[in-house]
């Protein structure tokens, strides 16, 4: 039998127990209060917390945007946001929304036109600079090729494979030589998503098949209503990104989030396939983006880079790499990475003038037939399977900012 002491201990322990549960019960429902009630004082105590990387993970689920969505009610609409279209999520202005050819198209005259698919990076988010289609036109190779760009900011490569099957036998009788655009930090992980924001069509599997469902709702508010975020405790996901107890390339795991990679990574394999074949007899190639994060990665970044090296390795297909042309100017150069990228704004992170310059090299490669190898970086300072420690230095030197 357990003597007084033993009992007395168990006693603290269940009481000790009991007022931790109620002090977490106490502060989900405090926080659920900021995070979720119209009242003014909600509002304005609750505005530091109603931040949406506080609860999820930006590229890793679902919830992140439908956060965004339940914290942008009453807020004034984003002048960048595009209008819905039920085929694509959204469009950008440069491409007609009934016939879906480019607003460029009079510019081709006789030369034959690159027709340029991906997310932002591709479509060229710049205060000031060229953009692909500029710096192409004003190359050696401009009196053959013209541009089209069909990139659309917030794409992933779902997406853009569909606008990609919508368009490219537009320009057929061209002869069209087809870039796919590819940012490796999330243009796979889009592939998961119903909602940015803007409802988005997306793919299931099915089978050896890629089952496309249409966009649930209109808004993102209407998409949110018929199906809200799938968060159990708001405390408990607060506690994980703010304690520090847990690396933040952890928390997906600790969420529910990391489950879906190989999901991911099932769906982007499937879309590899699907564009191959929608390509057949097309000369196309493509081009991996690489933001400052995963330039500045020494191995191949993630799970993302590892699965396209492989899948273009096994396939055959052929494909450039930005990371190529910024490490080549930046060792030449001497030029800081962050030199390369958007400080500010509306395009924030993305490739500045310089960078757009820079990069604009790996274009060009693709288009004179001047391929990556499968092996990664291969021929960078003796680079096989990691960036040389100097290289390293030099793509991390600016890794605070």
């Amino acid at each position: 039998m357990a003597g007084p002491r033993t009992k007395r201990a168990l006693r603290i322990v269940f009481l000790a127990g009991l007022s931790l549960l109620a002090a977490g019960l106490l502060f989900e429902g405090v926080l659920r209060f900021l995070l979720f009630s119209d009242a003014s004082l909600a509002q304005r105590a609750g505005a530091r917390f109603r931040r949406s990387e506080l609860y999820a993970s930006v590229r890793s689920g679902r919830d992140y945007w439908k956060l965004e969505a339940l914290f942008a009610r009453g807020k004034p609409p984003d002048p960048h946001t595009p209008p819905f279209d039920a085929r694509f999520g959204w469009l950008k202005a440069e491409i007609d929304p009934d016939t879906l050819r480019h607003a460029d198209e009079a510019a081709l005259g006789a030369r034959r036109p690159v027709l340029l698919y991906g997310d932002s990076y591709a479509a060229c988010l710049l205060e000031e600079g060229d953009c692909w289609q500029q710096l192409l036109e004003h190359s050696e190779l401009g009196a053959e090729f013209a541009l089209l760009n069909y990139g659309v900011p917030g794409f992933g490569l779902d997406q853009a494979y569909l606008l990609l099957r919508a368009t490219h036998g537009l320009y057929a009788e061209r002869a069209p030589v087809v870039v796919i655009g590819i940012l490796v930090d999330d243009d796979l992980d889009r592939c998961y998503l119903h909602l940015r924001d803007i409802p988005r069509p997306y793919f299931t599997l099915a089978g050896a098949e890629l089952a496309l469902h249409p966009p649930e709702g209109t808004t993102r508010f209407e998409h949110v209503e018929r199906d809200p975020p799938a968060i159990t405790s708001y405390a408990w996901r607060f506690f994980l990104t703010q304690s520090g107890l847990v690396k933040p390339w952890n928390i997906p795991g600790w969420i529910g989030e990391g489950a879906h990679v190989e999901e991911k990574q099932e769906l982007a394999t499937r879309l590899l396939t699907a564009i191959e074949q929608e390509l057949v007899g097309v000369p196309h190639f493509y081009l991996l983006f690489h933001s400052k994060k995963s330039a500045a990665t020494p191995r191949p970044f993630l799970w993302q880079e590892p699965l396209l090296y492989d899948e273009f390795r096994t396939r055959g297909l052929s494909f450039v790499s930005s990371k190529r042309a910024l490490i080549d100017d930046l060792l030449a150069t001497k030029t800081p990475l962050a030199e390369y990228f958007n400080k500010q704004g509306w395009g924030i992170n993305h490739y500045n003038g310089r960078g757009n310059a820079v990069v604009f090299a790996a274009l060009r490669a693709g288009l004179e037939g001047r391929y990556e190898p499968y092996e990664y970086l291969r021929g960078v300072k003796g680079a096989s399977a990691t960036i040389p420690r100097k290289i390293r230095e030099a793509l991390q030197a600016d890794e605070g900012e």
